[in-house]
């Protein structure tokens, strides 16, 4: 019988040898690939047929038109979708279509087609836009990695290694054939196919973490929508038995691949990977960097300072200039004038408390947050939970998170400067990139992000430098 085995084993690995392998994108792992995209695409597509036929037919498709809350449910998550997309590199490549189906089973997939579909049952566990990256992040990662070609493959070369060795036990009428198929059934099932079905997750995992930083979402969120899924489930599966890791072990497998993801997360433009191998060795490469970063302390803001600062949507400059610095409730407070008829209240140690609009429209801050915590690390970060009050009586809370993320040159107008690049986001998702420079003792560059996905940057174009006399202009 074990020869048999030995000899079922020898024959499958002589197929998937002969039959040609590929590689996975951004982890350049080898895989074998048995069926063509175009295969794909053509099952793809009969399959989502059927499924949104039987989905129409039960008024199971969420319509924008159903409600305000419908409309914004299908805006938020084509939005979360096209950043993934784009993050990706794929815009391009499918004919990509996002359907909201109402249901209760907290689930959603791509299929190598490009139809993304999401149920509404998985938004009280993502939460957040943030949260649904990481899911549609993971699911677009089963596209890229062609994790259903190779799982088709495994299906087929298993089919014929198993027909190949029953056809051998038919020829020696092997009295033990009804035991041993059921063996190789098992074998094949937890030997082989569960074991890559696990390790295809694992895959998506950690490609998806790459997307969701790449489109400006925190990484981290993916660690905490797993840690929602544990706590929704009741407690992990039996792994060994099971087409998924078990929810802890995705939470400490994500834990230990942040680092990585912490790099696209910093800086949108750094292309993806084609190895883990190199992966790792720029993880490796920044850490050195980032350890030799310098730490800044609290620059000195006087009565005068001024500096300039151009809108590059429209390449107007407007001139900023510090009227006075005064005791208030905060500490010591500069208030701050521009050319531009804007007011702005800002603490001495970089604390906005408050802002005016040249119309007289105001913003409030309670507490007030934080531009910049001294001394400035990289690797530093910190939370402010403020309550934001608006002249026509509005008030809303936020918490924003802020992280120091890298130490790098950045050239402007107004020159070239070391600057601590500073990333804020509420609820995981994007709110504003800064760059504060020490010699500056300011942002040289700013970039603010919308809702929906419009970005406003100012930069530098002039200063008053250390030896100026104070108002000089």
């Amino acid at each position: 019988m074990m020869k048999t085995i030995l000899r079922l084993a020898s024959y499958a690995l002589s197929i998937s040898l002969l039959m040609g392998c590929a590689t996975v994108a951004v982890t350049g792992r080898s895989q074998l690939n048995l069926v063509s995209d175009a295969e794909l695409v053509k099952t793809a597509n009969e399959s989502f047929a059927q499924l949104m036929n039987a989905a129409s037919s039960k008024g199971a498709v969420l319509q924008s038109t159903e409600s305000p809350e419908a409309a914004n449910t299908i805006t938020t998550v084509n939005r979360v979708s096209g950043r993934i997309i784009d993050a990706a590199g794929l815009r391009g490549k499918y004919n990509w279509q996002v359907t909201v189906l109402k249901s209760n089973v907290p689930n959603a997939f791509v299929m190598p087609n490009g139809k993304i579909v999401v149920y509404t049952g998985l938004f009280p566990i993502v939460k957040t836009e943030a949260g649904l990256a990481a899911v549609i992040g993971h699911e677009v990662a089963h596209v890229v990695a062609r994790h259903s070609a190779e799982r088709a493959s495994q299906v087929l070369l298993t089919q014929t290694a198993a027909q190949a060795a029953d056809a051998a036990l038919a020829a020696k009428n092997n009295k033990n054939r009804p035991a041993i198929a059921a063996a190789l059934g098992l074998g094949a099932q937890y030997g082989l196919l569960l074991p890559f079905s696990r390790q295809h997750e694992s895959e998506a995992d950690r490609i998806g973490q790459l997307y969701m930083a790449k489109a400006g979402y925190d990484p981290a969120e993916a660690i905490a929508v797993w840690e929602r899924m544990a706590a929704q489930s009741g407690g992990s599966r039996f792994e060994f038995t099971s087409t998924h890791p078990s929810e802890q072990t995705r939470q400490v497998q994500l834990r230990q691949w942040l680092p990585e993801a912490q790099l696209f997360y910093a800086d949108r433009n750094r292309a993806l990977p084609r190895s883990i191998d190199e992966l790792q060795s720029a993880q490796i490469r920044v850490s050195q960097q980032t350890a030799l970063a310098p730490v800044a302390l609290q620059p000195t803001i006087r009565e005068g300072y001024w500096l300039k600062k151009r809108l590059l949507a429209t390449g107007a400059e407007t001139t900023y200039r510090v009227d006075q610095i005064q005791p208030c409730e905060l500490g010591q407070c500069a208030f701050i004038s521009s050319s531009a008829n804007e007011k702005q209240v800002m603490t001495t140690d970089f604390r906005i408390s408050r802002s005016e609009n040249p119309s007289g429209a105001w913003t409030k801050f309670s507490p007030a947050v934080r531009e910049a915590q001294f001394p400035l690390r990289v690797g530093d970060a910190w939370e402010d939970a403020t309550e934001i009050e608006t002249s026509d009586g509005k008030k809303r809370s936020l918490t924003i998170r802020s992280q120091v993320v890298a130490y790098e040159s950045l050239t402007v107008p107004a020159g070239t400067f070391m600057t601590y690049k500073i990333v804020r986001t509420t609820a995981g998702t994007r709110l504003a990139e800064n760059w504060f420079s020490p010699e500056v003792r300011g942002m040289v560059k700013g970039t603010t992000f919308s809702p929906t996905g419009q970005e406003i940057t100012r930069v530098l174009t002039d200063y008053q430098r250390n030896e100026d006399t104070p108002g000089a202009l």
